[in-house]
């Protein structure tokens, strides 16, 4: 699987295995979401616990972000401390989806390394701002950013 995404504002790109996620089927948990009868599926991916909602009315064995593997579209998914995802529409066009990425734009790096350097440049923000003159607050007063908490504020918890 190719990942492309913004990390320290700056365009990365990285390779990574798209085994199948070992999910456990929640038979008898279901959710309908957008007239879709969904049965919930779990799984440990990247640090977090996924609950999922897949259909297997829509035959595709996709879902958001990197979610995938079920026998049916998730149409939403929960990480815990708020990273939710849920589908709000669900429609089909004949009209061809540009590409988004150019891969000339990303620089290419390894998920764990990325991802650390992005923490510390979260956790030194201010420090690296003040260094090249620039003030965070109107008045001038430091802004006293908070410490990026991993488990609160990153998608993948594991690196």
């Amino acid at each position: 699987m190719s990942v492309y995404d913004l990390k320290s504002d700056e365009l990365w790109r990285y390779e990574e295995p798209m085994s199948e996620m070992k999910w456990t089927v929640i038979e008898d948990s279901t959710k309908n979401i957008l007239g879709f009868e969904c049965i919930m599926a779990q799984t440990k991916y990247h640090g977090r616990i996924w609950k999922a909602w897949f259909s297997p009315e829509i035959p595709v064995h996709d879902g958001p972000w990197k979610l995938h593997g079920l026998p049916g579209m998730i149409l939403s998914a929960d990480g815990g401390d708020g990273f939710i995802i849920e589908a709000k529409e669900i429609g089909y066009t004949k009209q061809a989806i540009p590409s988004v990425y150019s891969v000339k734009d990303y620089t290419k790096g390894e998920r764990k390394q990325i991802l650390a350097d992005h923490e510390h440049y979260e956790n030194n923000f201010e420090s690296m701002m003040a260094a090249q003159g620039i003030k965070m607050n109107a008045d001038g007063t430091p802004a006293n950013l908070p410490k990026y908490d991993r488990q609160r504020q990153a998608w993948e918890t594991d690196y």
